[in-house]
Parts: structure tokens; sequence; C-alpha cells
């Protein structure tokens, strides 16, 4: 079982923005299954790909401003030994295909932003996410930026230097890269985003 902590802030689109046309997806696509749950402030989902099967579950901390600090628990389950979950959750849960192309990025010694392989961790680094998905026969896209929290969420020192940092990078993104938000986008996070397409 793994535990962590994030800072999170997601758009969802109909259509993709012009700065995202040229970045490729990096990953192979892969499948979650999300617990058809309805509140909006957690979610459940069987997590495709190389980790296949996985059971995550996300649960809202708190929300600052547009940023959203997220609590997650990741579980390893044996596919042999997970009874109907596997069967079920294909079945009845919210598939959702994600093609992806991940970014992560760090300050560097003059502290400026600029892209970093992470691949082996390091707490320093925010991910840039930008996917093209499809839910139900349709296409959408979407746009985070997500910020490890280090420590626990009492360490109220590490949360507001991954706000910072986050806020920092946003900023910096937008601006390099002229990117231009529809007026009517509005910020949210998967759980809400699945509740309104599924209602």
């Amino acid at each position: 079982m793994k535990l962590s902590q994030s800072l999170e802030i997601r758009w969802f689109f109909d259509r993709p923005l012009p700065p995202f046309r040229k970045w490729d997806e990096t990953n192979r696509p892969r499948t979650d299954f999300y617990a058809p749950i309805t509140d909006g402030r957690s979610s459940v989902k069987l997590r495709g790909g190389e980790l296949w099967p996985h059971l995550e579950t996300k649960h809202l901390v708190r929300q600052v401003g547009e940023f959203q600090q997220w609590s997650k628990c990741s579980i390893e389950i044996d596919e042999a030994d997970s009874g109907n979950l596997v069967d079920d959750a294909q079945t009845n849960w919210i598939g959702v295909t994600k093609y992806r192309c991940l970014k992560n990025f760090t300050l560097d010694a003059k502290q400026s932003w600029a892209e970093k392989d992470c691949t082996s961790g390091g707490g320093d680094c925010i991910q840039v996410e930008w996917s093209r998905i499809n839910v139900r026969e349709q296409r959408f896209f979407t746009f985070c930026i997500e910020a490890l929290v280090l420590n626990s969420k009492s360490n109220s020192k590490s949360y507001e230097q991954s706000l910072t940092m986050a806020k920092s990078l946003l900023s910096e993104l937008v601006a390099r890269l002229a990117i231009e938000f529809p007026t009517d986008c509005k910020t949210t996070s998967y759980p809400t985003w699945l509740a309104q397409q599924t209602t």
C-alpha cells in the first residue's frame, strides 16, 4: 500500500488547446475504471497500464483557490485473488482511456523552470499533464499541474512550498506557451467532472 498527497489544478476541454497540439503522447494509452461515485470529493478507480491491476482511492483534503489538495492510497491487488472486482469494474464502472503526455519541471540553479527527467523520483519535480481522453465513445482533453506534498498534511511548510511552486509554474507555462483558457472553462477534478458526464 502506498500513501501520498498532492496539490492539483485541472481543466477539461471539448477540443485541444493550440499550444498543446505539438505535444507528443509519450506513454502508451491506458484505461482506468472509475467507480460511479458522485459526491465530487472522492474517487475509487481500478488503474490500468503497467500497474494493472491497482486499486486507487482519492479523497479531497482541502481547496485553496483553484488548487485542490488530495490524499491518495494505492493498493496492489492480485488479479487471481480479486474475485469479481476486475470483472465488475470493467462491466459497470466508467472506463476512461487516457493518451497522456507527461512533462516534469523543476527550478534550476538560476531559479528558472526547466524540464527534468524525474523517473528516479524527487520531491522538487512538478508534473504537467496534457491528455486526450475517451469516455463513453466521446473525446475530451485535460490539462493538469500536480505537485507532490512530501510530508503529512500537518506540515504546513511543505504544503505552502508546494502551493507556491505550483502557482509559479502555472504562471510560467501560461506565459511561455501563450495558453488562453476558454472563458467558460472552469477548473475541476476528475471526480467532479466524471459525475457531470454521468448525470
